[in-house]
C-alpha cells in the first residue's frame, strides 16, 4: 500500500525553513563578535600598539556580509614592535687615514699603481693596509684661500679669474669646496657648494683689504695697525682647518694664493702646520708675488719660505705661480686627480702623541718614483657617533 507523499513534502519544509534559520542566526553572530580577540586575563588595560589608530579617532567597522556568505578568515594578530632596552653602542674610528701622490723624476704622475705596491710604516714599523683607493676616487673637500692684502693689488685679477677656472674644471658632484680671503682680516666669501659657479661668483667679491705698512697705498676698509696686522696667513689656515675642515671626511685640500709673507697673525707657522697635520689636510702654495710692489712701498721681499715647509710636510706641495700662474692651477688640479687614498689601524692607542709616517713602493715600483705623504698625525681619536 502506497503512503501519502503529503506528510514528507511537509517534512522537507520544515528542515529547509529550520537550516535557513540557523544560517541567519550565525550571520548575526558573526556581525556581533569581534574577529580576533586579545587575550587579557588579568584585567588590565591591553598595551597600544605603535600602529594602532589614535582612540579619540573611532575605527570604521568592516563592511557587513550578506546573509548566506562565508565568514572572514580572522584578522592578523598585530605586530608589537619592541624598543632597544639599553644604551646605543658608540663607535669611535682610530683609522689613519692617508693621501698619497707618486711622481715619475719627469714630474708626470703615476697612475694604475695597488695597495700591494705601498709599503706604509709608523714610526719604523710596517702597517697593514686596510683600505686602499684608487686615484682620484675619493670625494674631495676643497677650501681656497685669497691673500687680498695691498701687496696682491697687480695679482688679484688673475686670480680670481683663474680660480674660477680651477673650480669649473676640478669639482665633481660628490666634491665640496668653500673659499675664503685674508688680510688684516679673514673673510668667509662662500660656504660649502658643489656648484662651481657660486664659488666663481664668490671670488669675485673678493677686494683688497688693509694691510700693515702698505695700507698706506691702499688702506681699504678694514683697521690697520701698522705692520701687527698686515697679512694673517697663518692665522687663514689654522681658521680653515679648525672650523671648516676638521669634520670633513676623505680627502682634504687647501689651495693658498699669496707671495708667502705674514704680518701680525696670532698663530704661528708652526700652528698652522700642526692644524694641517691633525686635520689631514694637504696644502697647496701657489705663490704670486709681486716684488716690484714692495720696491715701490719701501719694503722687503723675503720669501716663502715657512710656507712651502708647511706645504711640503702636508703632503702637499708650493708652485711659483708668479709669471706661470695658469700652469700651476692645472699643475695641482693634475695631481688631485691622480692622487691614491688608503688607511690602516695603528697598534697604539689614541694617546694624543705625534706619529711619523714614511711611504715606499715595491721593488718592481720603487725606481726613480717619489712618493708624497703627510710627514705624521697626531694620536686624536675621533669624536664618538652615538
Amino acid at each position: 500500500m502506497w503512503s501519502s507523499p503529503l506528510p514528507n513534502r511537509r517534512r522537507r519544509v520544515w528542515l529547509w525553513a529550520g537550516l535557513l534559520a540557523s544560517l541567519l542566526a550565525g550571520s548575526l553572530a558573526a556581525q556581533m563578535i569581534p574577529t580576533h580577540v586579545s587575550p587579557n586575563p588579568k584585567g588590565q588595560p591591553a598595551p597600544v600598539s605603535p600602529t594602532a589608530p589614535s582612540s579619540a579617532v573611532p575605527a570604521t567597522p568592516p563592511p557587513t556580509p550578506p546573509p548566506g556568505s562565508p565568514l572572514p578568515p580572522p584578522a592578523a594578530p598585530p605586530v608589537r614592535r619592541q624598543r632597544a632596552s639599553g644604551p646605543r653602542l658608540a663607535v669611535v674610528s682610530n683609522l689613519v687615514n692617508l693621501t698619497v701622490s707618486v711622481q715619475t723624476r719627469h714630474g708626470q704622475f703615476v697612475p694604475g699603481l695597488k695597495a700591494g705596491d705601498f709599503r706604509v710604516y709608523e714610526n719604523g714599523r710596517l702597517q697593514v693596509i686596510r683600505f686602499f683607493t684608487e686615484e682620484g676616487k675619493t670625494p674631495l673637500t676643497l677650501g681656497m684661500l685669497l691673500d687680498t692684502s695691498p701687496s696682491q693689488v697687480n695679482l688679484l685679477g688673475a686670480e680670481q679669474s683663474l680660480g674660477a677656472d680651477f673650480f669649473r674644471s676640478i669639482l665633481r658632484k660628490t666634491d665640496l669646496a668653500f673659499a675664503l680671503s685674508f688680510d688684516s682680516d679673514i673673510r668667509l666669501l662662500t660656504d660649502f657648494t658643489a656648484n662651481p659657479e657660486r664659488l666663481a661668483a664668490a671670488l669675485n667679491r673678493a677686494r683688497i683689504g688693509g694691510g700693515g705698512a702698505t695700507s698706506v697705498l691702499n688702506p681699504g676698509p678694514f683697521p690697520s695697525h701698522g705692520m701687527a696686522a698686515g697679512t694673517r696667513l697663518w692665522d687663514a689656515i689654522v681658521e680653515a682647518c679648525d672650523e671648516k675642515l676638521s669634520g670633513q671626511p676623505g680627502r682634504k685640500a687647501l689651495i693658498v694664493i699669496t707671495d708667502g709673507q705674514d704680518e701680525g697673525s696670532r698663530h704661528s707657522w708652526r700652528d698652522a702646520e700642526r692644524a694641517l697635520l691633525a686635520t689631514n689636510t694637504a696644502l697647496y702654495a701657489m705663490i704670486a708675488a709681486d716684488p716690484g710692489f714692495y720696491r715701490q712701498a719701501g719694503a722687503w721681499y723675503t720669501g716663502a719660505g715657512d710656507l712651502n715647509r708647511i706645504a711640503r710636510d702636508s703632503g702637499g706641495s708650493s708652485v711659483n705661480a708668479s709669471s706661470h700662474m695658469r700652469r700651476a692651477f692645472q699643475q695641482i688640479s693634475a695631481e688631485l686627480r691622480s692622487q691614491y687614498s688608503m688607511a690602516y689601524v695603528p697598534a697604539h692607542p689614541m694617546d694624543g702623541r705625534f706619529y711619523r709616517i714614511r711611504i715606499r713602493l715595491s721593488k718592481p715600483q720603487r725606481d726613480h718614483r717619489k712618493v708624497r705623504v703627510r710627514k705624521g698625525y697626531y694620536a686624536i681619536a675621533a669624536p664618538a657617533a652615538y
